[in-house]
């Protein structure tokens, strides 16, 4: 599966045809994930449903994100990359990395899940959502939604 919500994979679940099993869901997920796709990680986990994540150092967005100031802290004596790699690792899901470049994939197979908190707080959700939809801040100022 991509990009199944909750409201796709309960009647999924419910099914009773349903030759096999559901084994992932493969979701954006990532440090600045929104809270929809913490709801979806949540019931995947619940369920024993794998989540495979893409966009982890953020795709289109990748270098807004990686010059953030958590991402910046976060990455200490690695790569901006690496932290945001690191952290998705720590989440327990499947991190889907794509590179041409052999120096970033060996790089990648070095990070193994870990116990370190990669980033001392979480990300807040309207810091996340900025980066998703950077109008919502600037419209709920000016009190058009």
């Amino acid at each position: 599966m991509s990009n199944f919500d909750v409201k796709h994979l309960e009647p999924l679940l419910d099914w009773d045809q349903r030759k096999y099993p559901i084994y992932a869901n493969q979701i954006e997920f990532g440090m600045f994930r929104t809270h929809a796709w913490d709801t979806v990680k949540t019931y995947c986990d619940q369920k024993g449903i794998r989540v495979m994540a893409y966009g982890v150092i953020g795709g289109l967005k990748r270098e807004m994100l990686i010059d953030h100031d958590l991402v910046k802290a976060a990455a200490e004596n690695r790569t901006a990359e690496n932290a945001m790699f690191q952290w998705a690792l720590n989440e327990g899901v499947t991190v889907l990395m794509g590179s041409k470049k052999k120096k970033h994939m060996d790089q990648f197979l070095a990070l193994a899940p870990t116990q370190e908190k990669v980033i001392k707080t979480d990300i807040p959700i309207d810091e996340r959502t900025k980066c998703y939809e950077p109008d919502v801040s600037t419209k709920k100022s000016s009190g058009s939604l």
